[in-house]
């Protein structure tokens, strides 16, 4: 699973963070439970948004016609999409450029 927030409404979007799910019920009820844990590297993902066209282009393919739903369902292809960009992101595409401060530096 991993979690994805748009641009619409925020300053910094992209992809937050990777967890792995425990649990999928759905009780008698009709109400659907899921239970996840987040893991590694969510935490990174957290400070370092992977944000860039790619993962922009890739979020859109996956949300397709409901942009604002919040869960869909991912084929093996785009997740495996998914998994390699933020493993390409996670291992050196979040540098922050050093920005001179008035001080000099």
């Amino acid at each position: 699973m991993v979690f994805y927030y748009a641009k619409a409404h925020g300053t910094d979007p992209g992809f937050y963070g990777w967890a792995v799910v425990l649990e999928y019920r759905k009780p008698p009820d009709d109400h659907k439970k899921l239970y996840f844990r987040p893991v590694a590297p969510t935490n990174h993902l957290k400070m370092h948004p992977r944000w860039n066209y790619e993962a922009h282009s890739l979020a859109n393919e996956v949300r397709g016609a409901v942009a604002q739903g919040t869960l869909w369902r991912v084929s093996d292809e785009l997740w495996k999409r998914v998994r390699r960009g933020i493993t390409t992101w996670i291992g050196g595409a979040t540098e922050i450029p050093h920005i001179a401060t008035s001080a000099g530096d």
